[in-house]
Order: structure tokens, then C-alpha cells, then sequence
């Protein structure tokens, strides 16, 4: 295999049961030779009062168990970019996805007593 990549390639891995853990990344090139990331630490909360669907979506998301007036919400894309391209429905308690192209996205709820983090997926 002769191949040269000089792209930008995005990988994503969902480690369902992670909570308070350190991650770090091998990289393995073609010739064998490797490489490690730094040692990241990902601390997650687990919110089970928070219901949010469906997921994937196609335009509207729902979410249920907290009050999105007295929260900010951030839509991240997997490079943590903040994405403006969506509108908050207050009293419906939704968030209209129709505008977002195809792809994973982060849904990143800032309440006062809690910041949980939800991946969810746009068709």
C-alpha cells in the first residue's frame, strides 16, 4: 500500500459508560511506527432526569426534564465549534435541527446546578 494522506481525518469513538476518566490516543502509521497523545481528562455527568429525542434527528429535538428558559444551550459539531444555525423553541421545550447539516453534534445544556452533555446525531 502505497498511500499518502494529507487530509484532515475526524474519528469519533462512544464510550457509553464513561464517567470521570482519563483517555489518550495511539496513533499508528503505516510503517508501524506509533505514537500517543497526551493524557486527556474527560469528566461527564450523567444527568437521568434530562430526556432528549429523538435521536438521530431530522429537525426538531425534544427535550424534556429541565426548563430551557432558565438555561443556555450550545450546539457543538465534533470539532467543539459552536454552531449558531439552530432556534429554541422556550415553551415547546425544543430545538429546531432543520437548518444543521448531516452529522454528530454536541448538545451542551448550562444550568444552575449542572452542565450535562449530550451527542446526538443529524440525519
Amino acid at each position: 500500500m502505497n498511500e499518502n494522506f494529507n487530509s484532515l481525518k475526524i474519528y469519533s469513538v462512544m464510550h457509553e459508560n464513561a464517567v470521570n476518566t482519563n483517555y489518550r490516543v495511539k496513533q499508528i502509521d503505516f510503517n508501524g511506527t506509533y505514537s500517543y497523545s497526551e493524557v486527556t481528562h474527560l469528566a461527564l455527568t450523567r444527568s437521568s432526569d434530562v430526556n432528549i429525542y429523538p435521536n438521530p434527528t431530522t429537525d426538531k429535538l425534544y427535550i424534556e426534564g429541565i426548563d430551557l428558559s432558565h438555561a443556555d444551550i450550545q450546539v457543538l459539531d465534533v470539532m467543539a465549534k459552536e454552531i449558531q444555525a439552530y432556534d429554541i423553541d422556550l415553551q415547546a421545550n425544543t430545538l429546531n435541527m432543520d437548518r444543521l447539516s448531516q452529522g454528530a453534534y454536541f448538545i451542551v445544556i448550562h444550568s444552575q446546578d449542572q452542565t450535562p452533555q449530550y451527542k446526538i446525531y443529524k440525519h
